[in-house]
């Protein structure tokens, strides 16, 4: 990694950072520090995709969509998880997946302190994604996915989890004819957009 140029890849900004922040330590340690200190101040920072954003044309943005959105399929089957009533849940989980593949291609391990507890919340969904994780590294060609990742990919899908199971399911009982019902479910559906109807049935 040291041979490579900041400039062949999409994180000029973080190398000019990474610069700064070297120029600030000198001056604070008052020494001179080498360019292989500023390579790795500038892989930290580009592996957590500091100044670059997602470049959807860019081949690592599209194994991002690609390694999310197989992941949201995974665990929709299986989970009932809904990632499409919150649109910035879907856009922030991208993002943390593009975050996660920076930090494969530079081997900047992510300490997440939460992984004790999120195994003990979770321990279901956490053992599945650590199978999904496995298939994925295999069809997609990448570095083994850590505990501590997979612990902050939990986080992700648990909400998803959670905002699926907030849809509770009614059923309707009305005694007036079948006009009257559907205007009560439509009346229902406005003021409750969260509700599943399951059925409409007749009191009479």
């Amino acid at each position: 990694l040291l041979e490579k140029l900041p400039e062949e890849t999409c994180f000029e900004f973080s190398y000019r950072l990474a610069g700064q922040i070297m120029r600030q330590i000198e001056k604070y340690l008052n020494m001179e520090l080498g360019q292989e200190e500023k390579i790795y101040i500038y892989q930290y920072l580009a592996s957590f995709g500091m100044g670059s954003g997602i470049e959807p044309s860019s081949e690592k943005g599209q194994m991002a969509e690609k390694v999310a959105e197989e992941i949201i399929l995974w665990v929709t089957k299986a989970m009932k998880a809904d990632f499409t009533s919150d649109n910035n849940l879907g856009i922030e989980f991208k993002n943390y997946i593009y975050s996660m593949l920076n930090r494969l291609q530079f081997n900047v391990d992510l300490n997440n302190r939460l992984l004790p507890g999120i195994r003990q919340l979770y321990p279901e969904l956490f053992a599945y994604l650590n199978g999904v994780m496995w298939c994925l590294t295999d069809i997609f060609g990448i570095n083994m996915v850590s505990q501590d990742e997979i612990a902050f990919i939990s986080m992700y899908c648990q909400v998803a989890v959670n905002t699926a199971q907030k849809h509770p399911r009614v059923l309707i009982v009305c005694q007036s004819g079948y006009g009257t019902s559907q205007l009560l479910v439509t009346r229902l559906i406005q003021a409750f957009p969260n509700l599943e109807i399951a059925g409409v049935v007749s009191a009479g």
